[in-house]
């Protein structure tokens, strides 16, 4: 009986010292042509090469190569349910005060980047309607370099822009505020009147038919000889 008793008790020691499976699992490459989600690391304005890894369902886009005044930074891709997590890239900004931590002699200046950077828009292809403008901005400070985004709707559209900074991974930044303008005679309206500004208008009347387009209705067909706006 005692030998018995010592057998048991060895048993059950056996079991509490076994590791507890883990709930992610080492995932295999896939095909990016069947992903089902994007993890998205790349901008096209910054990065002159990209690389796409896929683990399970999701494509990964990263940076292999940046423009001039941008370097590769690295971060860690956790894909759910996996356990691997591939070291991929993305372009940031250089700059002598874009450290970590602030600069002990603070000038009030930083090096790659302004207190007031041109804003350059881009459309959002995961959000239709909307652009976004992401400078780096000097904080006079600490003289660091940090990242700022800049909503607008897009060219065409009209209203007042709210989206997230951070993508999900599907992409979107899941924005919302904007309306699209009203067509005439199939022909689509502007609210972009120079690349200086933000494309989106604030309201339906920022709406514009573009001079010498052509427009056919009932009335027959017609040019206007100057953009001409949306009348309430």
């Amino acid at each position: 009986m005692r030998k018995n008793i010592f057998i048991i008790i060895a048993f059950l020691s056996a079991l509490a010292t076994t590791p507890t499976p883990s709930l992610a699992e080492f995932c295999t490459n896939c095909d990016p042509n069947e992903c089902t989600k994007t993890l998205n690391f790349t901008n096209p304005t910054y990065c002159t090469k990209q690389a796409i890894t896929c683990l399970k369902d999701t494509c990964i886009k990263w940076c292999t190569e940046c423009v001039s005044g941008y370097k590769l930074e690295q971060h860690i891709a956790q894909v759910e349910g996996c356990s691997n997590s591939p070291t991929v890239y993305s372009c940031v900004k250089e700059s002598s005060g874009g450290g970590t931590e602030p600069e002990p002699d603070c000038d009030g200046t930083c090096d790659g980047c302004s207190t007031s950077p041109l804003l350059s828009y881009e459309n959002l292809t995961a959000d239709p309607g909307y652009a976004m403008a992401d400078p780096w901005v000097c904080n006079t400070e600490t003289c660091m370099c940090e990242p700022t985004w800049h909503f607008s709707c897009a060219d065409g559209y009209y209203g007042t822009a709210s989206c997230n900074n951070l993508p999900t991974l599907e992409g979107t930044r899941n924005c919302t505020g904007c309306t699209k303008c009203p067509t005439l005679g199939g022909v689509d309206a502007f609210t972009q009147r120079n690349l200086f500004v933000a494309p989106g208008g604030s309201s339906i009347t920022d709406c514009f038919i573009k001079a010498n387009i052509e427009l056919n209705d009932s009335t027959g067909t017609y040019i206007f000889e100057s953009n001409c706006n949306y009348k309430q």
